[in-house]
Order: C-alpha cells, then structure tokens, then sequence
C-alpha cells in the first residue's frame, strides 16, 4: 500500500508485541473519527482481511462509554488476548473532568484504567477536540497526538500533522512535529450509517446517566 498512513505504519509496528497510543484532536465534525476509523481499517487490510470486513472490524473496535471500553477490555481478559486496536471516541464527553470531579473513586479507577490497558491491546486512539476539559490522567497520558487540519485541496481532503512530546531533564515538555497524513475523510454510506446510530445511543445513554445522577441529588 503505497499511500499508507503513518498512523496506520505506527500500530502494525506495535501490533502486538509493543504498545502504541495516541490522541487525535481538531475542530468538531473535521475528520478526527474518519482519520481514526481509516488508519485502522488500512491496518485490517493489511492483516489481508477484505475491504468491506476491515470496515467492520475498524467500527469494532471504536467505542464511547468507560463501559463500553471495560467491557472490551474485560473481553479481552476473558479470552486472554491481545486485542489490536482500541478507539475511544468523543472522550471529552464520556470522559470529562466536569462529569467526574465529585465521583473520585470512579476517578482512580479510570486513571487504574489507563495503566492497565497496554496489557489488553497493541493500539489506543483517543478523539477529542482539545485535552481542555479533560480528566488529568488523559491530559499527559499519550507521548504522540495528531491535529486535523482541513486541507487547502477542500472537499473531504484533510490533513493530520502528527507530534511527539518529550520530557527533558528539568521536566520541562517539549513538543516536535513528527509526520504529516495526507486522507479523505470520507466514509463509505453504511458504515457512516452505522456509526452514527451507534453514536447515538452512547448518546441516549449518556442522557440516561446525567438524568439518574440529577434525580439523586433531588
């Protein structure tokens, strides 16, 4: 594949000895999820699985609630595995320092989370428009993150510019620029179908859990 996203070279080299992990920022609705879903269907094509059960599999591994991520991982577990890629999609909203900043239990185990998550799978890809909001643990969690850009060739062609922190000495963060992905954002009809009716129940989900937590309070 001679057009293959570096995003999408990193987690083969990783896969499944090593561990990769980095957060994918940009405006909302720019391309974050398209550029995510894209580098890891690239990655199942690699692994000779066919176009259209890539697809699948990419859309598999994507998920939105601290449930839905325990689950995957628990799965994981169960089957003693090592499972190649996770996306955690939208985690400013499933995973905001607002949502939780009185729940502190559910806080140290989300930070338990994140540490014990490498053991599981090869691959994390974390979405958000900006770490601004966010739960501590997430802020300096991942040493590479990509920005999208819209690209000045328009339409659905975007730009993901990819940077690597670094920790000197003194403890001061430093940031380099680290590789540049050229992709469309486009996704084919049914699997954008797909992930939106499965956004949208994170979503109602989501209402669900805002209003019992209300209704506790009253």
């Amino acid at each position: 594949m001679l057009d293959m996203l570096v995003l999408t070279k990193r987690m083969l080299a990783a896969d499944p000895k090593t561990f990769f992990s980095i957060m994918v920022t940009g405006k909302r609705s720019i391309g974050k999820t398209s550029y995510s879903l894209l580098g890891s269907k690239d990655f199942f094509v690699e692994r000779g699985e066919t176009e259209n059960n890539s697809w699948r599999m990419a859309l598999d591994c994507l998920k939105f609630s601290i449930d839905d991520v325990i689950d995957f991982l628990e799965d994981a577990r169960a089957k003693d595995i090592k499972k190649p890629i996770l996306i955690w999609d939208d985690l400013r909203v499933h995973a905001s320092g607002s949502q939780y900043r009185l729940d502190m239990k559910r806080v140290a185990k989300l930070a338990s989370l994140m540490d014990f998550i490498r053991t599981c799978v090869s691959n994390v890809i974390l979405t958000c428009p900006s770490s601004s909001g966010l739960l501590g643990v997430f802020k300096t969690y991942d040493d590479h993150f990509a920005k999208i850009h819209y690209s000045r060739k328009g339409g659905y062609h975007r730009l993901a510019l990819g940077y690597v922190w670094s920790t000197i000495p003194s403890g001061k963060r430093l940031v380099y620029s680290q590789f540049r992905d050229s992709y469309s954002c486009y996704m084919p009809t049914w699997i954008y179908r797909e992930y939106m009716e499965k956004r949208k129940k994170a979503f109602d989900g989501l209402i669900k859990e805002i209003k019992s937590t209300e209704l506790k309070k009253e």
